[in-house]
């Protein structure tokens, strides 16, 4: 731990965690190509064996796709790292094995010194140091995307979290934004069929109604304080309280335990499990079907456990929101799945969105 009444210099902080970064030696637009290049072969092929299976010439070159998909994305920055994370989560977009790497940018996201974020929380929080008794510097306990997050010892003692923005990074997500809807734009016209069967320009929209409100803690914020009242009904999970928040700085309190993927199942009691994962359920359902407010990014690193507590939902940053008409159509769209209904199911289905124009609807 190290005093924040202490002046840490960036050669100082660097001999504690290094400047891990990755060198971008390809330029971005090569990338960018390779990038998608990938996932629309990924897309096409569909391998559906996982990575350890997976023994077929076709397997290891999806395997190939799949690294090279993460890797550039690592390269390109925190915008593609975001995109990354969120295509991990979809598997009708994606691969199985695709998935299972890009599964790894939630928590592989390279540390960088606390000397580029010291500035930012000077900035933007000039009595920090007065707010905070310490801060771990050496142990960073996340790296993400788009900011970094440091455990803190309050003035009282008790324990917290700081999440400071990365540098420019605003800045360079907006230019990013650009840039993807000037490649989605291409993609239409040199794939049509490809894009009427996955409209990538709406696709990217989600992508970035989703990450716009990221780029501004007091949003995540409020987003945190709405959805902590919303869970108070719950007995079994809860969420962090704000502290404090800039446009760039958020302090929030420490969740206990680790993350829900990470955690030992044979310390919690078999009730204990089923009592937390009934309530994160029936949590989402209400943002889902009632609220029309929900966590759009609940992956198990955003899921903090520990036995005798409540789980913790983390992350705010993305909300979901949803109309009342499409809502209602979710509900009857899952009573449909329940009852094993699959006329049912497909007409509510199309009527969520819209059919391709190759798409046998009888």
């Amino acid at each position: 731990m190290v005093s924040p009444t202490t002046r840490v210099t960036g050669e100082e902080v660097g001999r504690h965690q290094g400047d891990t970064r990755p060198r971008v030696k390809t330029s971005r637009s090569r990338l960018l190509a390779s990038v998608v290049g990938n996932i629309a072969a990924d897309t096409v092929s569909r391998p559906r064996e996982s990575a350890q299976d997976a023994a077929t010439p076709e397997d290891a070159r999806a395997r190939r796709r799949a690294k090279a998909v993460r890797h550039a994305l690592e390269q390109l920055g925190p915008f593609y790292i975001k995109m990354g994370q969120m295509l991990s989560t979809r598997p009708d977009l994606t691969s199985d094995v695709l998935i299972e790497e890009l599964e790894h940018l939630h928590d592989s996201v390279a540390l960088s010194p606390f000397a580029e974020f010291g500035a930012i929380l000077d900035q933007e929080m000039p009595s920090w140091r007065h707010l905070f008794r310490s801060i771990d510097l050496v142990n960073p306990l996340g790296s993400a995307s788009l900011a970094q997050v440091y455990r803190v010892v309050l003035r009282d003692g008790s324990s917290a979290v700081v999440k400071i923005q990365r540098p420019r990074i605003r800045a360079q997500v907006l230019e990013d934004m650009k840039r993807m809807r000037r490649a989605a734009r291409l993609v239409g016209r040199l794939a049509p069929g490809f894009n009427e069967l996955i409209d990538v320009d709406a696709m990217l929209q989600v992508i970035f109604n989703g990450m716009e409100p990221e780029l501004d803690f007091t949003v995540e914020a409020q987003n945190m304080e709405d959805a902590r009242r919303a869970a108070r009904e719950f007995k079994h999970i809860t969420v962090p309280k704000v502290l404090d928040a800039t446009p760039r700085v958020l302090v929030q309190s420490l969740a206990p335990g680790t993350s829900i993927a990470a955690a030992d199942r044979a310390g919690f009691a078999t009730k204990e499990r089923k009592n937390i994962c009934r309530d994160l359920l029936k949590f989402m359902y209400q943002g889902y079907l009632s609220d029309h407010v929900f966590h759009a990014d609940p992956h198990p690193g955003n899921i903090f456990v520990q036995p005798g507590e409540k789980a913790t939902l983390i992350d705010w940053g993305m909300v979901g929101r949803i109309d009342r008409s499409l809502g209602r159509k979710l509900a009857l769209l899952m009573l449909n799945i329940a009852q094993n209904d699959a006329a049912a199911t497909a007409r509510t289905w199309v009527e969520m969105g819209h059919a391709t124009a190759r798409a046998d609807l009888h």
